[in-house]
């Protein structure tokens, strides 16, 4: 139950005496099992809850422990679509064997004995996570994204962020949520759903450990570990929404300077506990050991400075030009580095697509496109005035990078085919929706380069890619918004 607080405020402690929940004065369509009590519910004025006093005065608020977060008996509804034990172990293996290879957010050791010791329909929040789990991982028709399931876990979300039962398991259900959403191009609902998780998680500290927090901080590695990875599961997915729309500002503040990155998966799939390397350093030790999440992670970083880079040249008129462009050439150089480090990973032997670090080069090629699509084209001059060195340095990376990343690409999309070729749907689902953007990126700078070369080999490339795309749309519906866009603008003609 809430904790109902009481005690003196003024630098003086607040005790947490006794509990209750508010009292419940509206219906919803979610009801409990047990009886017909409104899992929706608003608080009177005349009862200030604890979670209220947060807000109300913050210095007069102690932090709650994570225990006394009130559990909810999940409504009917949700035990149908949860199905029978089999059905929830099918669940385990198929987001463990999927989404978890690529965004690897929650301990696998964690949930296998929460789901011994927990019963899901005494726990609406655990319910939720279980079917948000299912939903970002089971294939659907096509003609019917807005399925029940779906249904069932946005507006489950929905009630219990209303009545204020905000937790780590929210959160993580609305990260799984999104990237559903986004998959299949349900804008803005994967937007706003990406920034709802924003403001929970900041609520809950999750951005920075050291400020005033809602909840007190876990008393494990392993819930500290989890908490790291779901706040970068975050800034990854809200940097990929909004770098398709310049000037949209994020729901997340870039990393700081003390920040962590996620430790490596063999110990986090282990429970053991491990190093963490800062995002920030002054140089790489020599046994330097970095995860395939932490490298999302840096690239997810790297195309949101892409992204603040391009969105100060169009609202800052009194920039220095010498300074912007010596910034986005650093920004270049550092792209560079880390799209070298991944491509020995992915494309030397048999490299495991489902994995994390495919995910981090695809990034790092939105990033560079990104940003070689401010530079690589300099007949109107940035300065509006006699030209600078900088500009042209700039221009002859930007096109030279634009050839190197379309290399990328290109690889990326063999490997995709080769998967997609021996793969059912259930099989193709496990890879990232986050491929297709960087696909169709891709598509119209190749189509460009084909347009002018007019070379056989560029057709077959051109080809490729739009063939990977293409496979992605048999379990991704977001693909057929881009194939629209392509087909508009000729890019998948321009190889006939």
């Amino acid at each position: 139950m809430l904790p109902r607080p009481s005690g003196m405020r003024l630098g003086k402690a607040c005790c947490y005496e006794g509990a209750r929940f508010p009292s419940n004065t509206q219906a919803s369509p979610l009801r409990s099992q047990q009886d017909t009590t409104p899992l929706s519910a608003s608080t009177g004025l005349a009862e200030t809850t604890a979670l209220s006093r947060f807000f109300l005065d913050s210095d007069a608020y102690r932090p709650m422990s994570l225990d006394a977060i009130p559990k909810i008996a999940a409504p009917d509804e949700i035990h149908g679509l949860l199905g029978s034990q089999s059905d929830i172990d099918t669940v385990y293996l198929d987001y463990f064997s999927g989404t978890h290879r690529w965004l690897p957010i929650l301990s696998q050791k964690e949930m296998y004995e929460r789901a011994c010791t927990t019963d899901l329909k005494l726990d609406a929040g655990f319910s939720l996570l279980v079917l948000s789990m299912k939903l970002s991982s089971t294939p659907i028709e096509m003609q019917d994204v807005h399925s029940s399931l779906y249904n069932a876990v946005t507006e489950l979300s929905f009630s219990l962020e209303n009545n204020g039962l905000l937790s780590l398991d929210l959160i993580q259900s609305l990260i799984l949520m999104s990237i559903y959403q986004v998959a299949h191009g349900l804008y803005p609902a994967g937007f706003m759903s990406v920034s709802r998780a924003a403001r929970l998680a900041t609520l809950m500290g999750l951005h920075n450990r050291d400020k005033i927090q809602l909840y007190a901080k876990p008393n494990t590695w392993t819930g500290r570990e989890g908490e790291r990875r779901t706040w970068w599961a975050i800034m990854i997915l809200d940097v990929f929404t909004n770098m398709k729309i310049p000037g949209l500002p994020p729901a997340t503040p870039p990393p700081g300077t003390t920040d962590l990155l996620p430790c490596t998966e063999d110990a986090w799939d282990s429970g053991q506990v491990a190093s963490n390397q800062p995002v920030f350093v002054d140089h790489s030790p020599v046994d330097f050991s970095l995860g395939l999440f932490a490298n999302t992670c840096q690239a997810a970083h790297l195309l949101g400075n892409v992204a603040r880079h391009r969105d100060r040249n169009n609202t800052d008129p009194a920039i220095d030009r010498r300074l912007y462009l010596s910034e986005a050439y650093q920004i270049h150089l550092t792209l560079v580095s880390l799209g070298l480090h991944l491509s020995q990973i992915c494309f030397v032997g048999d490299g495991d697509i489902e994995k994390s670090h495919f995910v981090a080069i695809a990034l790092c090629c939105c990033a560079r496109i990104t940003l070689y699509g401010i530079y690589g084209c300099n007949e109107n001059s940035s300065t509006g005035g006699t030209r600078i060195v900088e500009e042209i340095s700039m221009q002859q990376a930007s096109i030279e990078g634009l050839y190197e990343v379309v290399e990328d690409v290109s690889r990326l999309a063999e490997s995709i085919l080769r998967y997609a070729s021996v793969s059912d749907d259930a099989r193709l689902c496990r890879l990232s929706p986050l491929f297709s953007h960087c696909l169709y990126l891709a598509i119209s700078e190749s189509a460009w380069f084909y347009r002018e070369e007019k070379s056989v080999a560029r057709a077959k490339q051109l080809q490729g890619i739009i063939e990977a795309l293409r496979a992605l749309g048999r379990v991704w519906r977001t693909v057929d918004g881009y194939m629209a866009l392509l087909e508009d603008e000729g890019s998948l003609m321009s190889h006939d």
